[in-house]
């Protein structure tokens, strides 16, 4: 979860990527990041994406984090491997 200070969510793009190699890179679980507008107290409140996608966020199973070619069918040293599951 991690708060923006900006309206539009596509921004935090750097940090998803960021978090979902590392969890990739360390073979971890990553489901995503909650975000949601902060930029004053009580801010999140009026975020109404952030509130409807927050009461499903943790009832999903938490995939395997998968670097982009993995997701894309290949594994690290090149070989082909069973699609990705999409969440």
């Amino acid at each position: 979860m991690t708060a923006l200070a900006h309206d539009e969510h596509v921004v935090a793009g750097g940090l998803v990527t960021s978090l979902n190699h590392s969890a990739a890179y360390l073979r971890m679980r990553f489901g995503g990041v909650l975000t949601g507008t902060g930029s004053r107290p009580g801010r999140v409140r009026a975020d109404t994406r952030a509130l409807i996608r927050a009461k499903t966020f943790f009832q999903e199973e938490t995939p395997l984090a998968l670097f982009p070619y993995e997701e894309e069918g290949r594994s690290r040293n090149g070989a082909l491997r069973p699609a990705a599951r999409t969440v």
